[in-house]
């Protein structure tokens, strides 16, 4: 399947620590995998939603203020109304951490879910 790379800028920490707060680590996986999606879609998104049903989320290691990370996106299944993501962060080419997240696509107008159009199937599978 497909998969990305993107650097991301750490920003929100616990108050009063230097560390980022785990709550945070979700937002990450939620740009990385947006720029993705809009990266390879584009236009083809109009109309469509894909929200997340499903996310799982380990940790490896602490990130800092002012640490870089690396974003890697995959898409590693796609059904008949749903694609499954793998992002992985990394600092220094260290994991950090791992999410996998459940999408369905989904008819903005209606709200129902839908089939995963045919011409993101082409760009996720590639």
């Amino acid at each position: 399947m497909s998969g990305a790379t993107y650097e991301l800028v750490v920003g929100s920490l616990d108050l009063g620590e230097r560390h980022v707060d785990d709550n945070v680590f979700p937002q990450y996986v939620t740009e990385a995998r947006e720029r993705f999606l809009e990266e390879r879609l584009g236009a083809a998104l109009e109309g469509y939603g894909w929200p997340v049903v499903h996310m799982e989320l380990d940790f490896h290691a602490e990130l800092f203020g002012g640490d870089r990370v690396d974003a890697t996106v995959e898409v590693t299944d796609l059904g008949t109304t749903s694609f499954t993501t793998e992002v992985g962060l990394s600092r220094d080419g260290e994991p950090v951490a791992t999410a996998r997240t459940v999408q369905v696509t989904q008819d903005l107008e209606s709200g129902e879910s839908i089939p995963v159009p045919d011409a993101w199937r082409a760009e996720l599978e590639a």
